[in-house]
């Protein structure tokens, strides 16, 4: 699955690494993960991206983790809307069933 996000991928390319969002992310201060982090997604992302490979579903699950608060935004020195770039990521994620998170499967 190749991504064709033109609008967002800039976002993905202008992370500078910095990891305010980290700090300000309720998820990443539960998990403690870097990956669940606001910087952990858009590194993996971008990887994955950039190699042309396919998205493992660890990477994709991560992004349904984001509960869209804005507080990564509110903080983020470069104002990469990163709430609005985790909505988008996920309807492209669900365009293809398998990618769909588990816990999101038997919803109706």
């Amino acid at each position: 699955m190749v991504l064709q996000l033109k609008n967002y991928e800039k976002e993905l390319f202008i992370c500078a690494k910095c990891g305010y969002c980290r700090d300000s992310c309720a998820i990443w201060r539960v998990n403690g993960f870097d990956t669940v982090s606001p910087r952990g997604k858009i590194l993996l992302l971008k990887y994955f991206i950039e190699q042309k490979k396919e998205f493992p579903p660890e990477l994709i699950e991560n992004w349904y983790l984001c509960c869209t608060c804005g507080k990564c935004a509110e903080i983020c020195p470069l104002e990469i809307d990163f709430p609005e770039l985790i909505r988008t990521y996920r309807i492209e994620f669900a365009k293809n069933k398998k990618n769909i998170y588990n816990a999101l499967k038997n919803c109706a």
